[in-house]
């Protein structure tokens, strides 16, 4: 078990920016359950692979074959930007109603002075409304979430 590859919020509350998760946050997962293989070729670029059990899973659901698989690409483009974009390729169905679900969270992280930082992300999912089908039900959440502090600690 490990902390989600999606998102810039944490489970742990006093490592987020709100007091509670904001509804961008409620609408991914909080942890997954899998393998991660990570290669960081240079300090400003980190890359991921992951193989899960699904969304938010812990166990295998009985009666699905199909593992989830997901990507996460960070870079530092300076001292003061940050980007990250992650993938979600699964599902959380047995193999018998096998809803795909398809999922990308990108953000960046501006600290855009010694006391202001700024966070701006979108994600975007969809998933099938049935096995087979071609028709999809989207979501999408647009964020922007600003910091000031108070004082330099």
């Amino acid at each position: 078990i490990m902390p989600s590859h999606i998102g810039f919020e944490s489970a742990i509350s006093s490592d987020n920016w709100t007091m509670t998760r904001s509804i961008l946050a409620e609408n991914s997962p909080y942890f997954s359950t899998g393998m991660k293989l990570t290669f960081k070729p240079t300090d400003q670029l980190e890359m991921a692979a992951l193989i899960m059990n699904g969304w938010q899973r812990i166990q295998c659901l009985k009666g699905k074959s199909l593992p989830s698989f997901g990507t996460q690409i960070k870079y530092q483009a300076s001292k003061i930007i940050a980007l990250n974009w992650s993938t979600f390729l699964g599902t959380n169905d047995p193999d018998s109603l096998r809803r795909m679900r398809y999922f990308s969270n990108l953000y960046a992280n501006m600290e855009l002075g010694r006391r202001f930082s700024l966070i701006a992300g979108f994600d975007l999912g969809v998933q099938q409304q049935s096995k087979a089908s071609s028709t999809f039900d989207p979501w999408w959440s647009p964020v922007i979430i600003g910091r000031i502090s108070l004082s330099d600690s």
